[in-house]
């Protein structure tokens, strides 16, 4: 085992990890990755979108988006219809300041 590190170990980490999200007017933080956020942007956290459901999965996906933002990297995003590739991607946007 890589560092001394079980296979099932390291999965049930990555599993159950749930990366932290904070919003204030200057950043967005999402697990590792830190956002500034645009100067005229201003962040009502009563608006943030309902529509989302901050499960596991759907920060781990958005803290790996907002790594290829802040590395400026082109990303495709695959899978199942509805699964919330889509909204996701509107929820970064919209916590980060930035306008799709």
């Amino acid at each position: 085992p890589a560092w001394g590190l079980t296979a099932d170990f390291a999965k049930n980490y990555l599993e159950s990890r749930r990366p932290e999200l904070v919003v204030n007017s200057h950043m967005t933080r999402i697990g590792r990755v830190q956002l500034q956020r645009p100067s005229a942007s201003e962040i009502d956290v009563d608006s943030l979108s309902m529509n989302f459901a901050p499960t596991h999965s759907a920060l781990r996906l958005m803290e790996s988006l907002a790594v290829c933002v802040r590395e400026s990297e082109p990303t495709l995003v695959v899978g199942e219809t509805g699964i919330g590739k889509t909204t996701v991607i509107q929820q970064l946007a919209q916590v980060s300041g930035n306008i799709l």
